[in-house]
Order: C-alpha cells, then structure tokens, then sequence
C-alpha cells in the first residue's frame, strides 16, 4: 500500500508533515490517526490531528499552506510502485464534502491552483506568485467560533486517491491561549499568553497556584511556600519536578490509572506537591499511601508497589514513563484551567519542550496519549468534549532556547544565509545541543539535535561527593565508609527525608554562590563547627554517625561564607602518601 508524506505549514509558525494514506470513499475504513506507522493506535477514526487556529476580524488567517510549490514533492515512502509527485504538476482546488471542506490535489501536466471561497464559513484557497505560496485560509468580518474537518486529498488519478484528515477549531484571537510548557527532570516552569495581538508572555507561578487550591479545599491549614518541597528558594517560577504516586487505589480505578482526576489535590492519584513535613522520618503514614518519583522525565529505574482490591502489582515507571508524563502534564493543564477562568473557553494551544534524549516514537507515543486522554481531564472539570479544543505540539529544548535567545538578543543573532549556529542548553537535568542552519529568508531551520542526561545535577552530585570524600575519609583519617555507596544510598536514590533535603539544598546554595564564597583550607574546614558554645561537634569529626552526618552538616555550614576545595583534599592526601 502506497503512502504519500508532504509537507504543510499550519497557521504561520508550525511545519507539519501530513501522512496521506490510501482511501476508498464510502469505505467504513476511514484514514487511521498519523501516529500509526509509529505502532499506535488511532485516537479517532478519520483524524489525524487536531488543531487550533487563533483568528481576527476582518483579516485573512492562513490554516494550512503549501509553500513554493516549484520544490514541494508528494514523496513515496511506502515500498510500491509510485513514484513522487512534484506539487508543479498539479492543479489545486477545494470542494466542499459531507461535514468539511478537501483540498484537492490532482495529478496532470501542469500546475494551477483554482481560487475560490466559501462566503458561509469563510474559508476560501489562494494563490501567490510573488509569494510562492498556496494558502487555505479564514477570513470574515467577524470571527466567530467554528469546528470543521479539513481533508488534503491526494488524487494520482481517477478512482485513487490518498487522504490525510485532520480538525480544524477556528477560534477568536482574545479567546485562545498558548501555553509553553518547559517539564523538567528536576524543575518545571509554566509561560502563556493569549493569541490576540501585542499579548506579552505571562509565567505562571505553578506552586502559588498549587497552594491556592488546597487552600480551597482544605482553609484550615495555612501553608507557606517553605513549606513545599516543589519549591525553589529564589526561583519562584520555577517549580521542583517531585510528585506523589498514590500507591493503594480502589480495583475499579486500575484500569484508568493514572488518569483517575480527583478535585481534591489532596486527594489525587498523583500530587502535584509534597511537603517537607510529608518526607519527614516522622510523618510513616505518607509513606505507606504514597511513592516519590522524581526524575520523572528522565525515566528512573525504579517501581511502584500498587495495591487494588486484593491484588498488587509491580509497576515499572521506566515502562510506564509515558503515561505517568502525560498524567502529570494533564495535572498541570488541569491546575491552570481551574486557576484562570478564561482558559475554559476558546482553545488552547500547548506546546511541550522535549530533551534531545527523545527519539521521535518517544514523542509520538508522548502526543497520543495526551491527546487520548485529554477528554477525560475535561470531563472532569464539568467541560463537555469539544467544548475546548485543545491542540498539542512538541519542541526540542535547545531549539526552543535558541528561539527564546533570538528574541531577546536579537542584535547578537544576525547569521547570514547558509550560516550555522551551535547550540548547548544545560539546565537542572538535561544537557541539549541543535545545530542551526539560517536561510536568505532569515529563517532558521535546526538539522542535527543529541544530547544526554545530565547536567547541574551532575555539577550537585559533584559537590557532594567532594564534600562527602573528604568528611568520610580524609577528615581526620583512614574511614572504612565507601563514598559512592554513601551518596548512591542517600542522595542518588532519592529516598527523600528531611536531612537528605536540607543537605541538598545546602550543596545547591554552595553551586550556586561557589565564586562568591571564601575558600578555607582542609585543616581549617575541619574545624568548623556549630555555633553552639556548648557543641563539641564539628566537620571533623562528623565520620563517627554517618546515620547523623547529613543532619549535622546542613546545621554547621548554612548560612556560612565559606567554601571547601578538592584541591587542598589532593595535596593533603599526597603528602599522606
């Protein structure tokens, strides 16, 4: 069976390579979701995607273009015997079907495009010369809300045609909203804006609205930002990426797991937030009900114990990482709809950075089980399907840095035609790289994208283990304790407690203000101890409980201007020698 790739721009800002399959009219077979050759299954029969154009009054808004149809090629990519169609040996037109609107596009020996528009809904096909460009688009004195299906038909000849399908939710510019998504493997942020225009980028404050909702449901209770274990002290935007996994759910909840969304954030499948009280040594009860996953995204080799009815099961979050991603982000799509009431109506567009680290299955299967389970997010807030498209789509995030960079430091990206920019994004968990090739029509086109996991918590991992190798060992001597299996066991693992917390955040503090604090020696560093005149305890002597070591460190040098160097650890150690 023949398939035909071609590319489209939808809107005026996101390519799109639409998959036409083969397709019989009148057959009960109709075109299979975009995501099949990826070995997924449809999420509706005869679409295969969905989008959301942001329109205005009285201006013409583009839904889907052909550009410069002289290099636009149908490519073959299914093993048959057709071969590519360039775009310039066919004529273009559009016709109306039984519940939408087909481009057509028919095979013959020349190239024309037969202009036309449709006054009722305001669709209409044009064609620029001198812009090179094909443009099925919107226009009316008023915008107003409208949902069609959209069909870009192939037809190599009579009887044999080729058919992508896809849904088109035209909304008004002030009533649609773009959400920008950064999901983190150790942080998470939150930007959006409305679709009209001169509309800036808001952040979206996740926690501040996070606490906001339980003080809905539980007033009782004040809580403070400190309070949270998702917070990040002076980085308010920014929001840790640690989530609790209900591990006991009713039997009838299993086969919907994760996507069970309750009102109460409480009282949720997955919360969105932990308190420091919560990973406590204390507090067994959070314990027994809940498992913390960080590192989500990163995919962690570890499992959840789940228990329904009278039955458990092992529950592998490397497995399910897609699913556990998608509930998460569905979460926080859901947070946002419930704090601001304009998100309710018109339509969203989301977009998702992604790592490198991703391979294009990876987010096909991420896409498809947002898009699956969506309906079921909306339902929960009282919001009947259909009522607010939603549109997803995916960015590389160092592309997505480079993009962001480009705009606020527009004098210092001036690449000419054939120039190519190298890009490193290293945050809190990942490192991205994208190379850059500019065009002469100053766009921007990202050709080679790797990357790897790791980066300023590698730089946090570092500073323990320098931390620990010398209080372990060199301080004041020979120690049996092995420093990887230490920091394996109570930093890397993740087994959160308060001490493993605070020692965390204090080996942040000290990342963070390394160049700005005072470098002591071994010896002077070893000496360094409470503040308590009556405490005999200090950083030499910490070795003796490593069970209190962790405790006893964050005490002794927070809120301390000093730092500690590997360098004087190495000339100490060969002088030992």
């Amino acid at each position: 069976m023949a398939l035909y790739y071609v590319p489209v721009l939808i809107r005026s800002d996101r390519y799109f390579v639409a998959r036409l399959e083969e397709y019989k009219r009148g057959s009960a077979d109709t075109v299979k979701s975009d995501l099949a050759y990826a070995g997924l299954e449809p999420v509706k029969a005869g679409t295969d995607f969905n989008f959301v154009i942001p329109a205005d009054d009285r201006v013409l808004t583009p839904i889907l273009t052909l550009e410069d149809p002289g290099k636009i090629v149908f490519n073959q990519m299914a093993p048959s015997e057709r071969q590519d169609i360039p775009l310039r040996e066919c004529h273009v037109s559009l016709r109306k079907s039984q519940d939408g609107f087909e481009l057509l596009v028919r095979r013959q020996a020349s190239f024309a495009v037969e202009t036309s528009a449709d006054e009722e809904t305001g669709i209409r096909l044009d064609y620029s010369p001198e812009l090179k460009r094909i443009t099925l688009g919107y226009y009316k004195y008023r915008a107003v809300p409208t949902e069609l299906n959209l069909s870009l038909v192939l037809q190599h000849h009579e009887g044999e045609e080729y058919c992508g399908s896809f849904r088109i939710n035209i909304v008004p510019s002030a009533h649609a909203q773009r959400v920008v998504i950064d999901f983190g493997s150790e942080a998470s942020q939150i930007g959006y804006k409305n679709c009209g225009p001169q509309s800036a980028v808001i952040p979206y404050d996740i926690l501040e609205n996070m606490i906001s909702r339980l003080q809905l449901t539980d007033p009782g209770h004040s809580r403070k930002r400190e309070d949270f274990l998702n917070h990040e002290p002076g980085q308010p935007m920014l929001y840790r990426s640690f989530y609790a996994v209900k591990k006991k759910i009713p039997a009838a909840a299993r086969s919907s797991f994760p996507f069970n969304f309750n009102a109460s954030p409480a009282d949720d499948e997955i919360r969105l937030y932990i308190t420091r009280h919560e990973v406590s040594a204390t507090e067994q009860a959070f314990r027994d009900d809940y498992e913390i996953i960080p590192n989500l995204k990163l995919g962690i080799e570890k499992s959840l114990q789940l228990s329904f009815g009278e039955h458990t099961e092992d529950y592998s979050i490397r497995l399910h990482k897609k699913e556990l991603i998608s509930a998460v982000l569905l979460r926080l799509l859901r947070l946002m709809i419930s704090t601001k009431p304009a998100f309710r109506q018109g339509g969203l567009i989301v977009t998702l950075l992604v790592p490198n680290i991703y391979t294009q299955h990876d987010v096909f299967e991420l896409l498809n089980e947002l898009r699956f389970r969506t309906a079921d997010m909306l339902v929960s807030l009282g919001i009947l399907p259909g009522e607010l498209p939603m549109e997803y789509e995916t960015i590389s995030e160092s592309d997505a840095a480079f993009m962001g960079y480009q705009q606020t430091h527009p004098d210092q990206v001036n690449l000419s035609n054939g120039d190519i920019a190298l890009v490193i994004d290293c945050g809190k968990g990942t490192t991205d790289i994208s190379m850059v090739l500019a065009d002469d029509n100053e766009n921007y086109s990202s050709f080679f994208r790797t990357g790897f996991a790791g980066a300023g918590n590698v730089l946090l991992y570092g500073f323990a283990e320098d931390f620990l190798t010398q209080t372990l060992r060199a301080i004041p001597g020979n120690n049996d304790i092995s420093v990887s299996e230490f920091i394996n066991r109570r930093i890397l693992a993740q087994n959160l407690t308060g001490d493993v917390l605070n020692f965390i955040q204090l080996m942040e503090d000290q990342k963070k203000r390394y160049s700005q604090l005072a470098m002591v020696g071994l010896t002077e560093f070893a000496r360094v101890g409470e503040t308590s005149l009556q405490s005999e305890r200090n950083i030499g002597n910490l070795h003796r409980d490593p069970s209190t070591l962790l405790a006893y460190a964050s005490a002794i040098l927070k809120d301390r201007n000093i730092r500690f160097c590997a360098l004087y650890f190495i000339q100490y150690k060969r002088c030992a020698d």
